[in-house]
C-alpha cells in the first residue's frame, strides 16, 4: 500500500500510515496520537481525524510559496508588526530573508510557530489566530477563532475557513464535528491511564479524549499518591 500523503506513491512504513519520509515530517504529538487511536480502533473517529490532520499538515508543509497569497504579519496578542515578515493565506510564515518557519504543534495539536527575534523572548503564537488577524482583522477580547467547516482539521487554517465565535459556540461546534468524542473515562480506563507510561497524546488517541482530560487524571493520581 502507498503513502496516504497526497500525490505520494512511496510504500507505507511498518505502522501502515505513511511513507517513512512523510511520517518523519509530522510533529511527535500527531504521530503519538495516531498510534494510540489506531491501536484502539483503526476505523474510529479519533484515528480518522488524526489521519486527516497529518495529511493536511504535510500538504501545507509541501505547498510552494507561489501557490498562495501573502500579506504582512501582525501579532494578534499585542498588535505588533513584524517588518519584512509575511504570512500566507494558509498560515505559512516567512522571515525577511525568505526562510519559511516550520510549524510545530502545541499540546492540543494546534499548529504554532515561535516568532522569537534575535535574543528576544520566545513568542509562541497559534497559526489560525495569526491568519485571522492578518487576513480578516483584530480578535476582540474573550472571543475565539474557530475552524468553521465541520470536516476541517486544526491544520486547515486558510482564512476562508476561520470564524470568530464565543467560547460557548466553539465548544458546541467541537461537539457537533466530533472533535470532542468523549468527556470522561470509565473507572477501569482511568486506572489504566494512571499507571501507563505512554505519552499524553498516545493515551488521548487511544481513549478518544482530550489531552487535557489525560493530564488532569495524571495530575490527580500524582497528588493522591
Amino acid at each position: 500500500m502507498t503513502c496516504r500523503a497526497r500525490m505520494c506513491q512511496e510504500p507505507r512504513n511498518k505502522l501502515g500510515f505513511m511513507c517513512a519520509q512523510h511520517w518523519s515530517m509530522l510533529p511527535s504529538p500527531i504521530r503519538e496520537y495516531m498510534e494510540g487511536a489506531n491501536e484502539n480502533d483503526p476505523q474510529g473517529v479519533p484515528f480518522m481525524m488524526a489521519l486527516s490532520q497529518a495529511v493536511e499538515f504535510i500538504r501545507i508543509e509541501e505547498m510552494p510559496d507561489s501557490a498562495v497569497r501573502w500579506t504582512a504579519l501582525i501579532d494578534y496578542k499585542d498588535e505588533e508588526s513584524f517588518p519584512g515578515w509575511m504570512i500566507s493565506e494558509c498560515g505559512h510564515i516567512r522571515r525577511p530573508n525568505g526562510e519559511r518557519l516550520r510549524w510545530q504543534v502545541n499540546t492540543s495539536t494546534y499548529p504554532q510557530v515561535n516568532l522569537k527575534r534575535g535574543s528576544g523572548p520566545n513568542r509562541w503564537r497559534l497559526i489560525h489566530r495569526l491568519v485571522y488577524r492578518a487576513w480578516i482583522g483584530p480578535i476582540p477580547d474573550k472571543m475565539e477563532v474557530n475552524h468553521e467547516s465541520v470536516m476541517a482539521t486544526k491544520q486547515h487554517a486558510h482564512w476562508g475557513n476561520l470564524l470568530l465565535v464565543t467560547p460557548s459556540e466553539n465548544r458546541k461546534h467541537a461537539q457537533r464535528s466530533g472533535a470532542q468524542t468523549r468527556h470522561a473515562l470509565k473507572p477501569a480506563e482511568r486506572s489504566r491511564v494512571e499507571r501507563s507510561s505512554r505519552t499524553i497524546h498516545y493515551l488521548a488517541g487511544k481513549f478518544g479524549v482530550s489531552t487535557t482530560t489525560i493530564r488532569h487524571i495524571k495530575k490527580r493520581y500524582r497528588e493522591e499518591n
